[in-house]
C-alpha cells in the first residue's frame, strides 16, 4: 500500500465521520491504523452499552446525557424504580406493568449530576426514539438536542407528539443518528 492509497483511505474515513490516524514504518508499511469515532458515535455506543443493563425482554433502551463540554453528566436504562436492596431483577417481565418501568431517558435525567451542572445546555443520546412523555421531560430539563438511533414507527402516528416536536423545534432539536 503506497502513500496515495493511505491518503485515500484516510479521506474515506473522514467522509464517514471518523478521523483516521495512519503511521508508516520506514519501509512504507502500515504500522497502525486507528479510526477515531465521532462524538455522536461515541455517546451512542455508550447508550447501547448502558441499555444492556436493562432486563426488559422487549426493549433494552439506554440514554446518555452530556453537557456542552462533551462530559457525561447522566446515564440511565429502562427498568423498575430503584429498590433499596438493588433487586431490579425480581420484576415479573411476563406481565410487564408498563407504569412501573422508568424509561431510560427519565432515569438519565434523575441520575444526572444536577448540582454540578444545574443550568448548562445538554444533549441526550438515546438508543430508541423517545416517547412523548420522555420527550417533554427532556425538553423541560433543558436538553437542547436529542439524538436517537432506533426509530419507533408507532410514534409518528401520535398527533400530540408531532405537535410537541413542531412547537418546540426552536428549543430542542431531535434527530436520528445516521
Amino acid at each position: 500500500m503506497n502513500k496515495k492509497d493511505l491518503q485515500r483511505m484516510a479521506e474515506q474515513c473522514r467522509q464517514e465521520s471518523a478521523e483516521a490516524s495512519v503511521r508508516l514504518s520506514k519501509d512504507s508499511r502500515i504500522q497502525t491504523v486507528t479510526l477515531r469515532p465521532t462524538w455522536d458515535q461515541t455517546f451512542m455506543a455508550m447508550a447501547h452499552t448502558i441499555a444492556r443493563r436493562s432486563l426488559d425482554p422487549n426493549y433494552q433502551c439506554g440514554a446518555v446525557i452530556i453537557n456542552d463540554m462533551y462530559q457525561v453528566i447522566g446515564v440511565g436504562y429502562n427498568g423498575p424504580p430503584r429498590h433499596p436492596e438493588g433487586n431490579d431483577d425480581k420484576i415479573d417481565w411476563t406481565v410487564r406493568p408498563k407504569r412501573k418501568v422508568i424509561h431510560a431517558e427519565q432515569n438519565a435525567l434523575l441520575n444526572r449530576v444536577v448540582n454540578q451542572h444545574p443550568k448548562e445546555p445538554t444533549r441526550a443520546y438515546v438508543t430508541h426514539e423517545p416517547c412523548i412523555c420522555c420527550l417533554i421531560m427532556l425538553i423541560q430539563s433543558g436538553v437542547v438536542e436529542i439524538i436517537y438511533d432506533i426509530p419507533i414507527p408507532e410514534l409518528y402516528e401520535n398527533q400530540e407528539r408531532q405537535e410537541v416536536l413542531r412547537d418546540w423545534s426552536g428549543v430542542c432539536k431531535v434527530r436520528q443518528m445516521l
